[in-house]
């Protein structure tokens, strides 16, 4: 099953060496003007972050309004100190329950980041979503390598792929997948659209390739 997105993001999460501070870098290029892109950064109790990165499948106003509902949904979750597995868990059930909207629109693929300062750890969730990439202090890019896990909406058993390391000392870089179809496009790999979109976004000219 093939999703083509209607817009493309991608997100570049630093860590602040000696803190807890987070810094968010956003590249958004929109192809239509309904999008079903969300990001959700939540400050937990015990010096823990959450990031997610959502992208809904469909390009309709319905679509988009499922994917701003899961958004809302998280943060109220997240604040009352429901886990991020728990969370992910109770909005499977609740598409599945739902049913398909008039265009078919179902589901929801995630990303997600669960960052524990205290611990000096991080985790990284992928639920049909292209998963996270980082360095390790090696200077070695990695990611959550397993295939990915089901978008929301699509089995009642959901089992995030996951991966568990260091709080990485560069940063953390998520797309959805309408960049990696522009990567496709191009025979790049997204790590380096994403890149190059980046580095045009600190003040160079608009890759030509953009359009």
């Amino acid at each position: 099953l093939e999703f083509r997105r209607v817009l493309f993001r991608s997100w570049m999460v630093r860590f602040a060496e000696q803190t807890s501070e987070i810094a968010i870098d956003l590249c958004f290029h929109p192809k239509y003007q309904e999008g079903g892109d969300f990001l959700v950064h939540e400050r937990l109790s015990g010096n823990r972050d959450v990031i997610l990165v959502t992208d809904v499948a469909g390009h309709s106003l319905g679509a988009a309004y499922l994917s701003a509902r899961f958004a809302g949904f998280a943060s109220g979750l997240l604040e009352e100190g429901v886990s991020l597995d728990q969370l992910l868990e109770r909005y499977n059930r609740f598409l599945l329950q739902r049913g398909s909207l008039d265009d078919g629109v179902i589901s929801i693929a995630v990303t997600a980041l669960l960052v524990d300062h205290d611990l000096g750890s991080m985790t990284a969730y992928s639920c049909g979503a292209p998963a996270p990439a980082w360095f390790r202090a090696s200077g070695w890019l990695n990611a959550i390598w397993e295939s990915r896990s089901s978008p929301l909406g699509w089995f009642t058993d959901l089992i995030p792929a996951k991966a568990r390391t260091l709080i990485p000392s560069g940063a953390v870089w998520l797309w959805t997948d309408g960049l990696e179809d522009l990567a496709g496009d191009l025979g790049a790999s997204p790590f380096s659209v994403a890149h190059a979109l980046f580095e045009a976004r600190a003040g160079g000219p608009e890759p030509s390739w953009l359009s």
